[in-house]
């Protein structure tokens, strides 16, 4: 086994092999806040945050598992496994892991000593996505290793693919709305639209425009700021 040293020692050897990063491997190493690198290409990093949310406050936590759950299985393609981590077989195992990733975050918050968060081109996130959406919970910042040569996009289409329900999905597009302030996204889907979204937004106190476009059944959010 190859002994990496500092910051490559704190990636998953898994993920260092998968990828094939070696010592001569290019990398930028920085601080950020976790909350920055919830994007479109890892939606995932929605469903997450929202189920800590809930969990914190004890508010519609049922809805916040089934979403986790049915994300899991989207993305392990029905497995509940995760490549490299012989230990998360099942979706008990997923779910214990992460309520105790949680308790640790919110009393010690990120441990730099641990582990670093490796991300790829345009700060799509790579690896760690439970332990980044804990982080922005908890408004924290974290070390990050970028390497540009990568790239992965765990977006819309990807868990359409991977048979999410629409219902799901459109939960998750006003989710991340929400989570993240000022911003453009354009959400596409095959028929229908947000029903409760004005709803939402104006229990929150935020004003939204969407635009709706219909090019061969399907229609496009273009969610942001008002105009």
């Amino acid at each position: 086994m190859i002994k990496y040293k500092y910051p490559l020692n704190k990636l998953d050897n898994y993920f260092l092999n998968y990828n094939e990063i070696t010592k001569d491997t290019e990398y930028t190493l920085f601080d950020i806040d976790a909350k920055e690198l919830i994007t479109t290409n890892r939606i995932d990093l929605v469903v997450k945050y929202y189920y800590i949310e809930c969990r914190e406050k004890n508010n519609n936590f049922e809805f916040a598992k089934e979403l986790y759950i049915k994300h899991i299985e989207a993305f392990s393609d029905g497995t509940f496994s995760e490549q490299g981590n012989s230990n998360k077989n099942s979706i008990e195992k997923y779910l214990q892991v992460f309520n105790s990733l949680i308790d640790d975050f919110k009393i010690n918050g990120y441990k730099e000593d641990i582990s670093i968060i490796p991300i790829g081109k345009n700060y799509a996130l790579l690896d760690g996505s439970h332990r980044t959406a804990c982080a922005a919970y908890f408004n924290q910042k974290i070390k990050v290793i970028q390497f540009n040569h990568l790239f992965v996009d765990y977006g819309f289409n990807f868990f359409r693919k991977r048979l999410l329900d629409d219902i799901y999905l459109d939960f998750i597009a006003k989710e991340y709305a929400i989570i993240k302030d000022d911003l453009d996204f354009t959400y596409s889907k095959k028929d229908g639209f947000i029903a409760d979204y004005n709803c939402r937004v104006r229990y929150i106190g935020r004003k939204i425009r969407y635009i709706y476009r219909v090019f061969i059944n399907y229609i496009k959010y273009i969610i942001g700021k008002p105009i």
